[in-house]
């Protein structure tokens, strides 16, 4: 499945959470006002947790069928690419739909809930969907964080910032996975010494479409094997990718 394809499937499937919310709210919250306290809480909390927990299990299993197929570089322009977790950032876009949908604007009626007929109720209702629609799309749409390799270095690009380094400003051994920190996926890239002490950069890479180990592994390559820069994004790079 093409990348572009997973990202609409994730804001479709999003829309889905969005319309399942809406249904709960409207359909589901009344039927449980005629029952026991103990009961009709459960009941209202059980359908909202279906109306995102279905959207979120329908797109993992496409994300899973899909995920070997997608996960590694990939060739752009001459580089090895590897850009941000498609699984993440759609399971966040599926999740801002969802919420987005818990405030539309509504007034009870008997036995019922029906629309609000306030404008100003609408107009903070929209407001606010128009920011969750916005932020599910750029989940989906921005490409960041991402890192980029080509034959005279690498290029760390983070959501508000970029860092260039050329392969021999790494140290030898370097990049590694911080141990005391491999649930958050974070990478330690220790530079040559410029003045008395050395430097190091501390890198999240859990966003990443790629397992951290195989990232690591990779860049090691190329910061000892100097003679194999030249074959970064070509067809004879020695590291496995996966084509665009």
């Amino acid at each position: 499945m093409a990348p572009n394809t997973l990202r609409w499937s994730a804001f479709l499937i999003g829309m889905l959470a969005f319309a399942m919310r809406v249904v709960t709210t409207f359909w589901v919250a009344p039927l449980t006002w005629d029952m026991s306290e103990g009961v009709g809480p459960l009941a209202l909390i059980a359908a909202l947790m279906a109306s995102a927990i279905i959207p979120l299990g329908i797109f993992s299993l496409i994300h899973r069928w899909d995920r070997n197929r997608s996960a590694g570089f990939t060739v752009v322009n001459g580089r090895l690419t590897v850009g941000p977790s498609l699984y993440q950032a759609g399971t966040q876009a599926i999740l801002m739909l969802f919420f987005g949908a818990g405030v539309v604007p509504t007034e009870r009626d008997r036995h019922l809930l029906r629309l609000s007929e306030s404008r100003s109720d609408w107009l903070v209702v929209l407001s606010f969907t128009g920011v969750m629609v916005a932020l599910a799309l750029a989940c989906l749409l921005v490409r960041r964080p991402r890192i980029d390799l080509d034959p005279e270095g690498l290029t760390i690009r983070q959501l508000f910032q970029s860092t260039r380094l050329g392969w021999d400003q790494i140290a030898p051994g370097s990049p590694m996975v911080e141990p005391a920190k491999r649930w958050w996926g974070r990478m330690r890239i220790d530079l040559k010494a410029t003045h008395s002490y050395p430097l190091s950069l501390s890198i999240p890479i859990a966003r990443l479409n790629m397992d951290p180990a195989s990232l690591v592994s990779a860049i090691r390559h190329y910061v000892e094997h100097p003679e194999d820069r030249a074959t970064i994004g070509t067809g004879d790079a020695p590291v496995l990718y996966a084509p665009c």
